[in-house]
């Protein structure tokens, strides 16, 4: 082998492998992090390609679709603003990563759509209003909601001029998640 790599004796081949040490013992700590966190991404498959993932960014809120995962940074599709996002593999890891394509029930991913209204309001108007924009949601097959569930409707806080109340429906269409609160919402105002 030392013959093979243009090297007469064990000492000469012995300085440049001791080189090559010396240059990958300095470097490692740029490299050797991503490494392993691509290593325990790739092998626990803790995010896989495709799957719908929301984290926190700094100060933005992130809704974006694995798109490749290699060795060193993992690719993602940023559904709001339509880019790509590079992240290293130990920034992924040190986020908090809520993967919305594995649900924890049958049911699928509980989300909810919230309004503010007047104390004047009753609760028997807000779920009288809840309970038609679930059968207008139910009839617009853009709006990917779990027919099959029952809606539940809760006041959720309240403030010095308004109580939110909220409408927690299922969806198991994480891929069209934005699409479909936001058509949603739509129908809430809309009503």
């Amino acid at each position: 082998i030392i013959r093979a790599l243009g090297f007469e004796t064990w000492l000469e081949a012995g300085g440049v492998l001791g080189i090559v040490g010396v240059m990958i013992a300095m470097t490692q700590g740029s490299w050797a992090p991503d490494l392993i966190s691509g290593l325990v991404i790739l092998n626990s498959k803790l995010v896989q390609e495709g799957d719908v993932i929301e984290f926190h960014d700094g100060q933005d809120k992130i809704t974006g679709v694995v798109f490749r995962t290699k060795v060193f940074y993992t690719e993602i599709l940023h559904l709001v603003n339509n880019h790509r996002i590079m992240l290293q593999n130990s920034r992924l890891r040190s986020l908090t990563v809520n993967n919305l394509s594995r649900f924890a029930s049958a049911k699928g991913l509980r989300e909810s759509v919230s309004v503010n209204v007047s104390y004047y309001v009753t609760e028997q108007q807000i779920q009288a209003m809840y309970v038609d924009v679930m059968t207008s949601a139910e009839e617009d097959s853009s709006i990917a909601i779990e027919q099959q569930h029952e809606p539940e409707f809760r006041a959720t806080a309240g403030g010095d001029y308004a109580v939110t109340w909220t409408c927690y429906y299922h969806t198991k269409d994480a891929r069209h998640l934005l699409r479909t609160r936001q058509l949603l919402l739509a129908l809430v105002l809309k009503t």
